[in-house]
């Protein structure tokens, strides 16, 4: 195991290719072995179930983030009150 951990760039990318040949066909067969055996539309339904929470809670997280933000950007410039910089 002389290139690993790779030692210059060349090496680097040399272990970068072997991981995604490795792991590109892998996942995807292990991914059609899933669906073959009958486990699929299990996964599908969990997906579909994070996405409609996902839906519910981002509009609310996103308003509260960009409240945060004004409030912030309104803190920094309090000595000045209000006066753009």
């Amino acid at each position: 195991m002389d290139f690993f951990p790779p030692q210059s760039f060349s090496d680097f990318l040399l272990v970068m290719e072997v991981l995604f040949l490795v792991f590109v066909p892998g996942l995807y067969l292990l991914g059609r072995l899933i669906w073959a055996l009958g486990f699929g539309p299990q996964p599908t339904a969990l997906a579909d179930k994070m996405e409609r929470i996902r839906d519910a809670v981002a509009p609310r997280v996103a308003s509260n983030l960009f409240e945060t933000s004004k409030e912030l950007e309104r803190q920094s410039r309090w000595p000045f009150n209000h006066r753009r910089k």
